[in-house]
């Protein structure tokens, strides 16, 4: 078994657990017998296997052939995993595609939302973001993507999106995502201002609670209202009812499950209490 395929077929923690548990001197790997290290050796002139016994830490002569991994091998892998979980196992022919392009650019910012400390780092709304197992594999992230309605248009600068069809939920998988275009990513992301203690959509300005909302790039103003409550249900009704207007602009394009969720999309109140303006992801 080689290096590639014993990650694809164990993951990436077991792969890391191997390489940082490897005795001194250990060369390869092998699975069988809940897993042993081996390293080459000689007998009466002739290469000869050994094995590492863990309970009494010495060296055995295995005279059983082995499908040894190469330990080598394998901690290069480990070491270049993107952003320390993702195993980009495309060929040399595939990566000269376009469609590896797209999909690797794609997978990055996946794993970047998933894993990057700095992402994490900046508010809450990717602090519990994950992805299933299998699309820690590129060739399988790969394979389920070009299987997801309108996958082209991630040429087109179309986005990879996680929580539309399922709302709220927080690992990127094949059954729970979406392709929309960046008009509609965008539509549904709520930027949170530091401690104002105010709902989404709603600031206090000159004596009064001001509802406004964010129409294609540019502010408009709702109106001024005496109780923030009173505010937030004007900002509701018209962050749903642009909501049911983006959607209806791209209803023969986007995925008719897409499409469902955005036409009865409700806005919940979420109050703007977050370290950042990089607070709930949906709201």
């Amino acid at each position: 078994m080689n290096a590639i395929k014993f990650i694809k077929e164990h993951g990436v923690d077991r792969a890391r657990g191997v390489v940082e548990g490897a005795p001194d001197g250990a060369t390869h790997f092998n699975e069988a017998l809940s897993g042993h290290y081996a390293k080459e050796g000689m007998l009466k002139m002739k290469p000869q296997w050994l094995w590492f016994n863990s309970i009494n830490k010495e060296w055995y002569y295995d005279f059983a052939a082995k499908d040894h991994i190469h330990l080598p091998d394998l901690k290069r892998l480990v070491d270049n995993l993107v952003y320390g979980q993702g195993l980009n196992d495309a060929d040399k022919a595939y990566k000269k595609s376009r469609d590896y392009k797209v999909f690797y650019a794609s997978w990055v910012r996946m794993l970047e939302r998933c894993f990057s400390e700095v992402r994490k780092n900046r508010g809450d709304a990717y602090k519990e973001v994950s992805c299933c197992k299998d699309w820690l594999i590129f060739s399988k992230f790969a394979k389920d993507l070009s299987e997801i309605e309108n996958y082209e248009k991630l040429c087109e600068g179309w986005h990879l999106d996680k929580d539309i069809l399922v709302r709220g939920n927080k690992t990127y998988s094949k059954e729970t995502a979406s392709i929309v275009p960046k008009d509609i990513n965008n539509l549904l992301v709520a930027k949170h201002f530091k401690n104002t203690g105010l709902p989404q959509g709603v600031t206090f300005k000159e004596g009064a609670y001001v509802a406004q909302i964010n129409m294609f790039g540019k502010n408009k103003h709702i109106g001024r209202f005496r109780s923030p409550e009173s505010a937030f249900l004007a900002y509701k009704n018209a962050k749903e009812e642009h909501i049911k207007v983006v959607a209806t602009k791209w209803k023969d394009s986007i995925s008719s499950g897409v499409y469902e969720a955005l036409m009865n999309w409700e806005i919940k109140q979420a109050i703007a209490d977050y370290d950042s303006i990089y607070g709930s992801e949906h709201v």
